[in-house]
């Protein structure tokens, strides 16, 4: 197998989650244990910090893992999904899995992940672990896939625990409230190990405080501090994460992290971990911007965002994949911006005439088209040098559009 086999036999052979959906997701996490001992459990072999939520995830990762490579440490970094290349998924110190070693893992082990039956979300939990002990990093920051509790990652017994925040999604696998999801999520609370919980929630923050209770882990709410580093994070609403981050350093005294590696760690945090996705920059004029958001709650950051832009005409080129409340979404979107509307080339891409459907009784200036790269293009062809144009509502966007730019 060359790398190109590799890929094919992971996003082919198989099922994965974000491609497929509910094919893909497992209710309990008996073939990642499986992996883990046949790996020799490398996930016991090193540091860790774990993240979940709803919003959030990987830009507290990110922040986190810029602020401790500053500090001299060697970072393991899993994220998921990947925009564009496979390899961003794993990480050290920003730097992407070589192609050989993604081609090593899967030769070597393939015999025993097909007979285990592992899901592709299973074996590339497991391809980290792997990697990072291998390479001896001093700690890796551990992005949950969906929940928490049944998530493949959490076979980790982690430094930190870290829940961003708490919304509705994934409700036919985490559950139809807040505090059943909370509930979901709070899975990965480990006994006397600490807990930072971003957001302050009245309906969630005593699901937190009762399982933490019961697992004797120190919990705090980072929604309660005040910090003053607002200014090195040009990103409306990544202070909201950078006071997550901000908090969770309280925990980690087994590193030796001062004010100066935090300042330049925040600064330069999307070149130092190689970040991409949250209102990334592919264009000046017009200012074309990427951001993956994709549920209600996010929406209403990019809203923020915009706010404080400056443009004339303000444009979305946008799609979904099946599960979003549409509507929902777009009873907070501007009425005076121009929205192209299309699907992304995948199976659990939200049909568009289903879309047009749900949205026949808003006033809004839509355009229909039946590619992202056709609504891309007429987007340009309205705008102007002085115009935003933001390509937003699926992760599956970047992989049609950002070589568009």
């Amino acid at each position: 197998m060359n790398y190109k086999d590799t890929l094919k036999y992971l996003f082919s052979q198989l099922p994965m989650y974000q491609r497929t959906g509910a094919a893909a997701y497992k209710k309990d996490i008996g073939n990642i244990i499986a992996a883990c001992n046949f790996l020799g459990n490398p996930q016991e072999k090193f540091k860790s910090i774990h993240i979940a939520g709803t919003n959030g995830k990987g830009s507290t990762a990110h922040l986190l893992s810029s602020i401790i490579q500053e500090s001299g440490y060697k970072v393991g970094l899993f994220t998921s999904p990947h925009l564009i290349d496979f390899r961003e998924r794993i990480k050290i110190n920003g730097k992407l899995i070589l192609k050989k070693e993604v081609k090593k893992f899967v030769i070597e082990n393939m015999d025993f992940l097909i007979k285990n039956d592992n899901s592709f979300f299973e074996m590339t939990t497991a391809m980290a672990f792997d990697y990072f002990s291998k390479n001896k990093v001093d700690i890796a920051i551990i992005e949950v896939g969906l929940g928490g509790r049944l998530d493949s990652t959490n076979v980790i017994i982690p430094n930190l625990s870290i829940i961003t925040n708490i919304s509705l999604e994934h409700t036919e696998y985490l559950g139809e409230t807040l505090e059943e999801i909370a509930k979901e999520k709070a899975g990965i609370i480990k006994k006397k190990v600490p807990l930072v919980i971003g957001e302050r929630d009245k309906k969630t923050y005593k699901v937190f405080e009762k399982i933490a209770l019961k697992m004797k882990s120190k919990i705090v709410f980072a929604s309660d501090y005040k910090y003053s580093y607002d200014n090195l994070i040009d990103i409306l609403y990544q202070k909201k994460n950078l006071k997550t981050v901000l908090t969770s350093l309280q925990f980690l005294s087994f590193l030796n992290i001062d004010k100066k590696h935090i300042k330049s760690g925040l600064k330069n945090y999307q070149n130092k971990t190689n970040f991409m996705g949250r209102w990334q920059v592919l264009n000046k004029s017009p200012k074309v911007v990427l951001d993956v958001c994709h549920n209600f709650e996010g929406f209403k950051t990019i809203i923020k965002q915009t706010k404080i832009e400056n443009f004339k005409k303000l444009i979305f080129v946008m799609g979904f994949v099946k599960g979003r409340d549409i509507r929902q979404i777009f009873s907070i979107l501007p009425p005076e911006a121009y929205y192209f509307i299309s699907q992304p080339n995948i199976e659990r891409a939200y049909p568009i005439e289903k879309i047009r459907s749900k949205l026949q009784s808003f006033n809004l200036k839509i355009v229909y088209s039946e590619t992202l790269n056709d609504g891309y293009f007429k987007a340009l062809n309205l705008s102007s040098k002085d115009d935003l144009i933001v390509l937003t509502g699926s992760n599956f966007i970047a992989q049609e559009l950002i070589d568009l730019k």
